[in-house]
């Protein structure tokens, strides 16, 4: 499933995207887990893969989440969870 958001993020994100946040979004492209765009993917964990701070990759989430790419969830759980709504154009 995730290959297909992967590519949308590679083919269709906006120019104004920087690497970090390319990085960022593939990651979380990477890890949908079903037909809806769920990915669950802490902060942390997303930190660590790109190596940069959390706090660096809770800004590039933040401006996926303005930008309407991602549309968090936030439950009982300890992890975030994003659903991926980037549609090629």
């Amino acid at each position: 499933m995730s290959f297909r958001e992967m590519g949308l993020v590679m083919n269709y994100a906006p120019a104004h995207w920087t690497p970090a946040v390319r990085l960022v979004a593939l990651l979380i492209a990477d890890g949908i887990m079903d037909e809806h765009g769920t990915c669950t993917a802490p902060v942390d964990w997303l930190a660590d893969r790109t190596g940069q701070s959390q706090e660096q990759v809770a800004a590039q989430v933040a401006e996926l989440v303005n930008e309407g790419v991602l549309l968090p969830y936030v439950g009982d759980s300890e992890y975030l969870t994003w659903t991926w709504l980037v549609a090629p154009t």
